[in-house]
């Protein structure tokens, strides 16, 4: 057998290191380097499985495997009403209502947790397979991430859940996002009458094309580090939103509308701002939009701003030929539309 830097470590330190592993595999696979280690961790471990002698947890004592179809809701909460360690879920979404059965462990485990500090190290990890590329719909993982959008942090440790091309999330999904792996199979997502604080779609949907908010509450933000989608689409909001250029690299098409036009709301000021493949922006009834200066984008060809407090400075944008420009000030304040192109060399 060929050894690594890994065997020659003390074995606290070797034990340290496998509390660190997030991916189920990971952990597998570092019990299979290190088999010293798999009667110490099968105390602290416990997988429930679909298939009988899963080839991916051979390696583990066979006590650490609990197949499910041998047990039924409550006897699964019983199998480990004592246990104090990792419960790792790995299941196929062919089988959606042992995924839904599950949920009394889940709160089980959360239970536990909130009641003695000798769970600390009680926790879950899903990793919810889809072997048969079977004709899910979204309905079913969006029913599980609502029943579990409320548990505290860390019961969950890691969440893999197959998605198709369109979800809709209704409320807040903070903690889910926070441990949702990423999927790249989600090209459109709806988030409505959310409380989310800060929101970054790069890594749970790293393939986002379009995003869509209606009724965000008055704590929304994005994260300004992440890039948002090609489609971008606001209705109803309650914050103030501020974008960047960073956020807006990728960008084609920016909507913003909201009829109530709330004080303090909306599509904050853009000034000093690149987004070099906008299509299209409009924005209507954003009250926290007061100026437009200084906006590089070279590929606008649409622009509707309808706003009370606006002033714009679009430079030689406006001189385009092949673009439309609607610019409506519903408002007492003055609109200032200036041709600067001085500023642009």
């Amino acid at each position: 057998m060929t050894h690594t830097i890994l065997h020659f470590l003390p074995f606290e330190l070797q034990l340290h290191i496998l509390g660190f592993l997030k991916v189920p595999v990971d952990i597998v696979s570092y019990l299979a380097i290190l088999p010293h280690l798999q009667h110490e961790y099968s105390k602290h471990v416990r997988v429930i499985i679909d298939i009988p002698r899963n080839p991916i947890y051979s390696s583990l004592p066979e006590e650490c495997l609990l197949f499910l179809k041998s047990f039924n809701n409550n006897s699964i909460v019983k199998a480990i009403h004592r246990f104090r360690g990792l419960v790792i879920v790995d299941l196929d979404i062919c089988d959606t209502f042992a995924l839904m059965d599950l949920l009394p462990l889940v709160y089980e485990i959360d239970e536990h947790k909130k009641k003695t500090v000798l769970a600390s190290h009680l926790s879950l990890k899903f990793n919810i397979r889809n072997d048969g590329f079977s004709d899910i719909t979204n309905g079913y993982t969006e029913s599980f991430l609502r029943c579990i959008r409320n548990i505290q942090d860390g019961v969950i440790t890691y969440l893999k859940v197959p998605f198709r091309r369109d979800l809709c999330l209704r409320g807040s999904y903070d903690s889910i996002l926070k441990i949702l792996e990423p999927s790249y199979m989600v090209k459109r997502l709806t988030i409505k009458n959310t409380n989310i604080k800060c929101l970054n779609t790069n890594r749970p949907f790293p393939s986002l094309d379009h995003l869509k908010l209606n009724e965000v509450g008055e704590e929304f933000s994005f994260d300004p580090t992440s890039t948002l989608p090609k489609i971008l689409s606001i209705e109803n909001c309650k914050a103030e939103i501020k974008l960047n250029s960073h956020m807006l690299k990728d960008s084609f098409t920016i909507s913003y509308d909201d009829s109530a036009e709330r004080e303090g709301t909306g599509i904050a000021s853009l000034e000093d701002i690149e987004a070099p493949n906008l299509r299209l922006l409009m924005i209507r009834g954003s009250m926290s939009l007061r100026s437009i200066r200084r906006l590089n984008a070279k590929l606008l060809t649409f622009l509707d701003i309808s706003s009370p407090h606006i002033q714009f400075d679009l430079g030689p944008m406006i001189t385009k030929d092949d673009i439309s420009i609607n610019l409506s000030h519903t408002g007492p304040a003055p609109l200032l539309v200036n041709y600067i192109e001085d500023d642009y060399d």
